[in-house]
């Protein structure tokens, strides 16, 4: 009898990864620290880039069409990430200067405000064809760079995690928060999920 292999959840959650699915039985969870910080601005806008040395600085300007602009730095720092049509990474990783990639681009800005300053989580630059029906993503929603998220999943206090095709992470943990992170190479999130602790194979 040929046999086959599946990965259950406990609570049958499913994982859903591009066109790939697991099932699996999550191990014990351990206690991992995780204060998150939900976004409260959402916007699109123009980039704009200030020499500043060593890289330069972003100013975003954004506001309704045909009424006054609002113009503000961009506070970013190793968590923020930088969505492109080729992938997503940490924007301080990024080889080249920021006025190369971004200057006049349009883009979501997503991040927390508070005090008059931003704390950027994502930038996402929008493609070619692209600038006229973008998507806004919710505000509220919680960012974590890739190595906290590899550690929550690797925690066992996840019930699902999907992602969707520009690598983005999507992380329901089992106290009912969800989280959201980048993959920053396309297959790391499948090998990370056959590879974690917190699955039991199951054989049928």
């Amino acid at each position: 009898m040929t046999q086959t292999r599946s990965l259950f959840f406990l609570a049958a959650a499913v994982v859903v990864v591009g066109l790939f699915a697991f099932t699996g039985v999550f191990a014990p969870p351990a206690p991992i620290a995780l204060e998150l910080e939900p976004t409260n601005f959402v916007e699109v806008g123009t980039l704009k880039t200030v020499s500043t040395g060593s890289q330069d600085a972003l100013v975003f300007v954004y506001g309704e069409e045909g009424a006054p602009k609002t113009e503000i730095s961009l506070e970013i720092d190793a968590d923020t990430i930088c969505v492109q049509q080729s992938g997503a990474l940490p924007c301080v990783a990024m080889s080249s200067l920021y006025s190369a990639v971004f200057e006049g681009k349009t883009a979501v800005v997503e991040g927390v405000e508070k005090e008059l300053r931003l704390k950027v989580k994502t930038v996402r630059i929008a493609g070619e064809g692209e600038t006229e029906n973008i998507f806004l993503p919710p505000k509220g929603l919680a960012y974590v760079s890739w190595p906290k998220a590899r550690e929550i999943i690797q925690s066992c206090t996840v019930v699902s995690v999907n992602q969707t095709e520009d690598l983005a992470v999507h992380i329901g943990l089992k106290d009912g928060r969800g989280i959201i992170s980048f993959e920053p190479v396309a297959g790391e999130l499948v090998e990370l999920l056959k590879g974690s602790s917190c699955y039991v194979e199951a054989k049928e």
